[in-house]
């Protein structure tokens, strides 16, 4: 087999193709010395004379002196790269996600905005139930007033009250089951045109509530509920004074759930009301605040760690 090296073109003897020692290439270059055809008969044998299908061929610059030993090839000009666009600069992640009265998330935080009416009481009576399984069976078939049955109860009056407090409007934010420790919570935090409030429930279907200035019985016998309800409402008014970094003064409400209520005379630092007119009652308070500090209130209260101690 004859050697790589520029040949006479069988299929066309006025040019030279570029044979690469096996077989015949697409690289061709006119003949220009005189002795063309003496050059055309010096075509090796052994190089075969096969049809070349005619492409077009590649621009080629000769150097002076190289008598065409080694042809310098010019590549077709290519066009322009097309230029990129720089990447778009990602804005820092925030932890806040969204603002308003929809649902937001911080990292790492949870929005109570998310939590049950009565949601504590419940879980805590299915944690009894789930720990004393017959006891807590025998108990609800004989209606005993034990500890499972006392939750269960005060979970049914929150989402009772829950589902009155959905009558109020848009310009009223509420949330349920706020953390205070030890287990407890506040049943309701509600904010609105006419300020903030807590609410305590008191939950006794068949049974008879009677109010006066210094006390608050259930069937007679007198409870600590109206103490409690006033502690509640002091803590919430420390708690988001702080994070407002603002006075925020919070009225404690006992909303009652009962077949008998009697009001002898309204204590001075609470509100005993039926659980049913709690919307229209808050609904009939004078406008204290205005829709820019409920939603600031509201922001601020809806995340868990605003109401923990080092929060």
């Amino acid at each position: 087999m004859a050697p790589a090296d520029w040949y006479p073109d069988p299929a066309s003897p006025d040019q030279l193709r570029y044979w690469d020692g096996a077989a015949w290439t697409l690289h061709t270059h006119p003949i220009v010395r005189a002795d063309a055809t003496a050059t055309a008969a010096a075509i090796p044998a052994a190089i075969p004379a096969v049809a070349v299908v005619a492409v077009p061929a590649p621009v080629v610059e000769v150097a002076a002196g190289t008598d065409f030993l080694e042809p310098v090839y010019v590549r077709e000009a290519q066009p322009a790269a097309v230029a990129q666009p720089a990447p778009v600069a990602q804005p820092a992640r925030v932890p806040l996600a969204r603002v308003g009265a929809g649902r937001v998330q911080f990292d790492g935080e949870r929005d109570l905005a998310g939590n049950r009416a009565g949601q504590t009481a419940r879980a805590q009576a299915m944690a009894i139930r789930r720990a004393h399984p017959f006891r807590s069976f025998a108990a609800w078939v004989v209606r005993a007033h034990d500890d499972e049955r006392a939750w269960r109860v005060g979970a049914d009056g929150e989402e009772r009250v829950g589902r009155f407090l959905r009558r109020l409007g848009d310009e009223w934010r509420v949330l349920h089951a706020i953390p205070a420790g030890d287990g407890a919570d506040i049943g309701h935090l509600v904010i609105g045109p006419a300020g903030v409030f807590t609410i305590n429930t008191e939950h006794h279907r068949d049974g008879r509530v009677w109010v006066a200035e210094r006390v608050l019985m259930v069937n007679g016998t007198r409870t600590d509920l109206a103490p409690k309800a006033v502690a509640d409402a002091q803590r919430a008014a420390r708690v988001l004074s702080l994070a407002c970094e603002r006075d925020v003064a919070v009225v404690p409400i006992v909303a009652v759930i009962a077949r008998g209520f009697t009001v002898k005379a309204m204590p001075k630092d609470l509100w005993v009301l039926e659980a049913h007119r709690l919307a229209r009652w808050l609904r009939e308070q004078p406008v204290r605040l205005s829709a820019g500090e409920v939603e600031a209130i509201y922001v601020r209260a809806r995340w868990e760690r605003t109401w923990q101690p080092n929060g």
